[in-house]
């Protein structure tokens, strides 16, 4: 592990060392202590690194930040974009690799789909995490972390995102997702398993669960799709009235979304930030197409094909344990849509995050994942009881 370690540090230097020149390391170093931010790992600071830099004179401050962005704006957009890949797919082998994962693909009849796990263990029991619309598997390592020493962790790349297949000739609505998923799980062994989703992903979720109940053995939604109610408005209504929040072409549409994804926003170095976007311009065509098969040009909420696309009529007949998070402060599906879950699916419960957006497993990676860990110990220990009553 290490040496691994190493290795993955080394490369970060080599990165880092291209751009030695203009200074970019005390850039970086001062920006990120004016931030509390660690630089290398883009946690906060500890406490008392903290007070050793309040203790320093004279320290810049805003100065720091503004001199990295005129640098930063200096450098042409290529090499960016080059670097923020370089830098993030470095961060990331780093991260999969201190928790013990592999990256791997599974060659489904539609196309590759890529995902990452960890090492399977007897007796301990299976999590599956269904990211949400235009994110990744590669982005559940701060969650993942506080799971892992547990639980055998298992994280797809949804098809048409990521690394997993894209193909325009399909139709990606979540009942398609669902089948094409099931199949990686077949193909796998993985028989039962814990199901957590996140926006999107929540939806697909609640789609595999009443589709395949035998195969899930509890489920978790987080700022999930699939639900809605008639009074809260939601990107759904934007959707209806012809903006696509994930088609962006500028860096301000940008700053826009991330505004929108987070109340909480996680720091983004610079190199990487101009990476994300760019992922979004180059997919802003296959965003718009994937948003047009679901909701197929519908213009209002009453066109008979609008609710059918949800599952309110559905959740009542949900025999799951279901616990649901969401976030207070969501900017994309709010707590009300939550709430109506909640209110539909029997048994569930409810936890709504103060001053959290639409992003809770990463706004708030610890608080979210205390909550997923009690609610799988307490259905853990349901499942042994019955088990023991069965065979008495």
């Amino acid at each position: 592990m290490l040496a691994k370690l190493d290795q993955v540090q080394n490369s970060i230097k080599t990165v880092k060392d291209r751009v030695n020149k203009t200074g970019d390391q005390v850039l970086d170093s001062v920006y990120g202590m004016s931030k509390r931010i660690n630089v290398m790992t883009f946690q906060p600071l500890p406490k008392s690194a903290n007070r050793l830099y309040d203790a320093i004179p004279n320290k810049p401050r805003d100065t720091a930040e503004k001199a990295l962005e005129r640098w930063f704006e200096q450098i042409p957009k290529s090499k960016k974009i080059k670097w923020g890949e370089d830098i993030f797919s470095r961060y990331i082998s780093l991260r999969r690799a201190v928790i013990g994962g592999e990256e791997r693909i599974y060659d489904s009849p539609e196309g590759p789909i890529c995902y990452w796990e960890t090492k399977r263990k007897p007796g301990k029991e299976t999590i599956v995490f269904f990211h949400g619309f235009a994110d990744t598997k590669d982005n559940l390592f701060d969650l993942a972390q506080h799971m892992v020493p547990d639980y055998h962790f298992f994280a797809p790349d949804i098809p048409g995102f990521g690394k997993s297949f894209k193909n325009p000739q399909l139709n990606y609505e979540l009942t398609s997702m669902a089948d094409w998923l099931k199949g990686l799980m077949d193909d796998q062994g993985i028989e039962q398993f814990h199901l957590i989703g996140h926006s999107m992903g929540g939806g697909l979720a609640i789609d595999f669960a009443l589709k395949y109940p035998e195969m899930v053995k509890s489920l978790c939604l987080i700022c999930c799709a699939g639900v809605i109610t008639p009074d809260a408005p939601s990107i759904y209504d934007e959707i209806l009235d012809g903006e696509v929040l994930f088609q962006i072409e500028t860096m301000d549409e940008f700053e826009d979304f991330l505004g929108r994804a987070f109340y909480n926003l996680p720091f983004v170095p610079p190199f990487v930030k101009q990476y994300y976007f760019n992922q979004f311009l180059e997919n802003y065509d296959w965003y718009g197409l994937l948003v047009e098969q679901t909701f197929e040009n519908m213009e209002s909420r009453d066109d008979p094909r609008f609710q059918p696309k949800f599952f309110n009529d559905q959740l009542p007949s949900l025999q799951i344990p279901t616990h649901i998070i969401w976030g207070e402060k969501d900017a994309i599906f709010p707590a009300d849509y939550g709430k109506e879950a909640h209110r539909l699916i029997p048994g569930s419960t409810l936890n709504i995050l103060s001053d959290i957006g639409h992003s809770p497993q990463y706004e708030s990676p610890k608080q979210v994942a205390k909550l997923i860990r009690g609610f799988l110990q307490h259905q853990i220990k349901q499942d042994d009881c019955k088990l023991h009553i069965k065979e008495s």
